[in-house]
């Protein structure tokens, strides 16, 4: 759990965050606008989830190992799927580069459909409502979180928040302009 954790944060640091200087390091990393950074977020996403996936198999209670079987068949089934969604704007863009694709133009005029289905993927990856089903709630037990308590089981928590606010702000950034956000008209005193 707390290596999953980890990566997660690991991953968020690639998220451009400075609307004024996204191109050069918007990011919270020095070495930001790596040519293929989507790529490597988009892998140190899958490697958490993967870890998360290890974190049931590994416990002792065969409910946990149900769990995370659900979580792994789950994951693979829309991961590709999301890899494909994140590079529509990518290849619009003509870069992989998440700085240079925040600060072009804000796709979701460009690929709406994309931005629905990555919605919709998304929430489908972070096992949110309808997809909640390695959860198992109609069950006794949680998942493959069956045997976890105290820090372990805060850190398989903390990483499902911070994957939530991963995605968000992937969605932000590939769809949306990133973190100028979606100016128009010359109205870009109104988003400051």
């Amino acid at each position: 759990p707390l290596v999953a954790f980890t990566i997660m944060m690991f991953a968020m640091m690639f998220i451009p965050i400075d609307g004024a200087s996204v191109l050069s390091s918007g990011s919270t990393l020095a070495t930001s606008g790596f040519s293929g950074d989507l790529i490597i977020i988009l892998a140190f996403a899958t490697i958490a989830n993967f870890l998360l996936f290890m974190a049931g198999w590994a416990s002792a209670n065969p409910y946990g190992t149900i769990g995370s079987a659900r979580v792994l068949t789950q994951f693979l089934g829309y991961d590709i799927p999301l890899y494909i969604l994140a590079l529509t704007p990518a290849f619009i863009a003509g870069s992989l580069t998440i700085g240079a694709i925040a600060a072009t133009f804000p796709y979701i005029l460009l690929a709406p459909w994309a931005f629905v289905l990555f919605i919709i993927t998304m929430q489908a990856e972070l096992e949110k409502d309808p997809f909640d089903v390695p959860h198992s709630e109609s069950e006794l037990v949680g998942g493959l979180e069956t045997e976890y308590t105290g820090a372990k089981l805060a850190f398989l928590h903390l990483t499902r928040d911070v994957q939530v606010v991963f995605g968000s702000a992937l969605i932000v950034t590939l769809f949306l302009g990133g973190p100028s956000g979606p100016v128009f008209f010359g109205l870009d005193w109104l988003f400051y």
